[in-house]
């Protein structure tokens, strides 16, 4: 498909940064949070329905924000600069920008600096939201069949049935997201990736996020299932009353990290009895086909 068919695909969304094009396709990046560093003042100019505020919070580390939409993407963005510290840590602008109309890209990133910034400068990132966008599955069925080393994990369910759960503190490298994006029709898987996540895998410049493509499902949240024969074969020599217990967990589907303890208690490993998930392998493909 090619980026004009593209484009007009994303249009026709039915809410800002759903992309069908890439339901249970691809993945993308719904928000990057990039630093510079330069001695330049902004361009602000000629961007769309642009506010430019002062600094007012006295824990800002930058005098001014500009928000405004970019024209070449319609997508919105967030440009903090006029660094009021002298911590060295601290970038002299960051730049955040948003999936609205169309996904982001490197190019995207690396064009909107240079549009804002036209003399030298350094650019590395320090966050990215990277999402999937599944149809066909719940967020219930994410959440049962979802194993995690995250000490932390949070449900909510809003007044409108709308569930979101979460993995992983917000402070964390990286935070996993399940929830209802369109009620009963779009579940979204969305990773939050963080300064220490991304340096571990080598990604430091915008044009690096594409290595994110050439992770495993595994190194972020393993979806699995109870295969029915592998388990048989593991109860094989257990009592009745015992093996009826385990059966309970495939029959009842309860949640995979329960049954995990239940296995482990017993003498048996996990991956001796569960596989890889239909959504599993799903988003796996997800994962190798990054639109970035």
């Amino acid at each position: 498909m090619n980026p004009a068919t593209k484009a007009n695909l994303v249009r026709v969304s039915p809410l800002p940064g759903l992309f069908p094009f890439l339901f249970n396709t691809g993945s993308f990046v719904d928000r990057i949070v990039t630093c510079i560093n330069t001695e330049e003042q902004p361009v602000t100019e000629r961007f769309l329905n642009a506010v430019n505020s002062a600094g007012l919070s006295k824990n800002s580390f930058h005098s001014r924000y500009l928000s405004a939409v970019w024209p070449k993407n319609n997508n919105r963005f967030r440009l903090a600069y006029g660094k009021a510290t002298k911590f060295a840590a601290v970038p002299d602008a960051i730049l955040t920008m948003y999936a609205d109309t169309m996904p982001l890209t490197a190019a995207q990133v690396a064009l909107l600096v240079a549009e804002l910034f036209r003399g030298p400068k350094r650019t590395r990132v320090s966050l990215v939201e990277w999402t999937s966008d599944l149809q066909g599955v719940t967020v219930s069925q994410l959440i049962r069949t979802a194993l995690h080393k995250a000490r932390r994990t949070k449900f909510i369910e809003d007044l409108r049935g709308r569930k979101t759960y979460y993995i992983g503190a917000r402070t964390s490298d990286a935070q996993v997201k399940f929830y209802d994006k369109v009620p009963g029709s779009v579940v979204r898987i969305e990773h939050t990736l963080r300064r220490g996540f991304l340096r571990r895998h080598g990604i430091r410049m915008p044009s690096e996020v594409f290595k994110l493509k050439l992770l495993e499902v595994d190194e972020l949240i393993s979806l699995r299932e109870i295969s029915a024969s592998r388990l048989e074969r593991a109860i094989k020599s257990w009592t009745p009353d015992a093996q009826a217990l385990a059966r309970d967990y495939l029959k009842f589907r309860h949640p995979l990290p329960q049954f995990v303890q239940f296995l482990r208690a017993n003498g048996i490993r996990p991956e001796a009895v569960l596989v890889p998930s239909e959504i599993h392998d799903r988003v796996q493909e997800m994962i190798r086909r990054l639109y970035w």
